[in-house]
């Protein structure tokens, strides 16, 4: 029911995105083959129509719609960072090109054609991000849906994807995720990531983020598949 695919590189003298697709690899059977580089994951189950795969720079016109529409929730969550959202489609490929933070792996959620969502994933070892997933004992996961698309559990769904895309890959089975305590979005993302087996760490309760976590022997990811 799960399938890695691998996209060939894309790189400014390379097709667009179209043309490449027309060149895409189907991966061997994971258990007889290197994982993939970070930057040509795509995570499909056949008995959903979502794909979760990694932004590439021809994907910024796409992103950048789906910020635009977005904004209002955005300015809550996703910006926090003190990086302004982006003006144009150029500033998002420039970001997706040179990303300020190297260390996140960023996907886009899609249904067909459309963009619905994006989610980060940020392997860490020993608690600390790190570029190499095939080092990371765990993974940060943060995520947006398109409001247009709110009540159709794209979150669980993608977020179920995402993880076990991960874990057959990179042997990642821990994932964390992180909600601020003053977003008023919070309550439905926390919903979400509870349905996927997210727990709350008691200890997180005075601090600004409430932090969740999701450790092998709660649900399966299996079950959500």
């Amino acid at each position: 029911k799960f399938t890695i695919r691998i996209l060939k590189m894309i790189t400014k003298s390379t097709p667009s995105l179209c043309d490449t697709q027309k060149h895409m690899l189907i991966n061997p059977p994971f258990e007889n083959s290197p994982p993939p580089a970070p930057d040509l994951l795509q995570f499909v189950v056949t008995d959903d129509p979502l794909v979760v795969r990694r932004l590439i720079p021809t994907d910024a016109p796409a992103l950048f719609d789906l910020i635009s529409r977005n904004l209002s929730p955005l300015a809550e969550s996703w910006f926090v960072n003190g990086m302004p959202p982006p003006e144009s489609s150029d500033v998002v490929e420039r970001r997706l090109i040179d990303s300020p933070l190297p260390e996140i792996l960023p996907f886009g959620i899609w249904e067909g054609d459309t963009m619905v969502g994006r989610l980060d994933m940020v392997p860490r070892k020993e608690g600390k991000p790190t570029k190499i997933p095939t080092e990371a004992t765990e993974a940060e996961v943060s995520f947006f849906v398109d409001n247009a698309h709110q009540g159709e559990a794209i979150t669980t769904r993608a977020i179920t994807i995402a993880m076990r895309g991960m874990s057959k890959l990179f042997g990642i089975d821990i994932f964390t995720a992180e909600v601020a305590k003053d977003n008023r979005y919070g309550p439905a993302a926390i919903r979400s990531i509870e349905r996927i087996g997210f727990t709350k760490l008691p200890d997180s309760d005075g601090d600004e983020y409430l932090l969740f976590r999701r450790v092998p022997g709660q649900q399966s990811v299996e079950d959500y598949i």
